[in-house]
């Protein structure tokens, strides 16, 4: 498992489905997303996995019995997550925001931290306190995955909608730098300020899409525009 900031890609994901990393193979983002997550965390045994956001969690089922399994979630339906309480049997829930620096969950204690479309939701100005939270509560070596939703535009589209994704990207490409020293790139990101959509990226189904338009269409205009995908950041507690 490498360091890196890119796009999922159809080839990644197809790997991922071979190796038996699919959750339900009807390949909607949150299936590319949860293979990305089951494909990295697959064959752990006696770790301390959380999971950032969980709500109704698919991944950490697979990993109870196994490993020590918490969730970190409010249960307040923001970005369209759960409002209901669901208790998962062996999954340890603490209602607590990652970058709220908690005692309920303690210092230097998990060996994997990770989160499937929930980075997008975090107010840019709490990302900083949200990366370093992660930080505080790895272990040295421990490492961080988030499976990170994007909508990315056609090349030389000049969208105005699409001003706001460079900025979020900007955010994304400093996270080591605001991690005060917990993370640092092993290897340089594969993205950069002016990335767009491309045919090897693994993308939502348009279907999908028509269904979030129902919940969400607030949005439309940006799905009618970008392709929706997803990054994928992996970084490495460092001391």
């Amino acid at each position: 498992m490498r360091d890196m900031l890119s796009v999922i890609t159809k080839k990644e994901y197809w790997k991922w489905c071979d190796a038996g990393a699919s959750a339900s193979g009807k390949g909607v983002l949150k299936d590319i997303q949860d293979a990305f997550a089951l494909f990295h965390l697959s064959g752990l045994k006696g770790s301390r996995v959380c999971e950032i956001g969980g709500g109704n969690s698919r991944v950490l089922p697979k990993l109870v019995g196994d490993n020590e399994c918490w969730n970190l979630d409010k249960f307040e339906g923001q970005g369209g997550g759960p409002s209901v309480i669901v208790e998962r049997p062996g999954v340890k829930l603490k209602r607590v925001f990652i970058g709220d620096f908690s005692p309920e969950v303690p210092d230097g204690y998990f060996d994997i931290v990770f989160s499937v479309s929930v980075v997008e939701h975090i107010p840019s100005q709490s990302y900083a306190n949200a990366i370093r939270d992660c930080a505080r509560i790895l272990k040295k070596g421990g490492r961080m995955l988030h499976a990170i939703d994007v909508y990315l535009p056609d090349p030389g589209s000049t969208h105005p909608l699409f001003a706001s994704l460079r900025q979020r990207l900007a955010l994304y490409l400093q996270t080591a730098e605001l991690s005060d020293g917990g993370f640092a790139w092993v290897e340089p990101p594969r993205i950069d300020l002016n990335l767009i959509s491309s045919a090897t990226h693994a993308c939502n189904q348009v279907d999908e899409l028509y269904k979030w338009n129902k919940m969400f269409p607030q949005l439309r205009e940006l799905r009618e525009a970008g392709a929706s995908c997803s990054l994928q950041m992996i970084l490495e507690r460092q001391n």
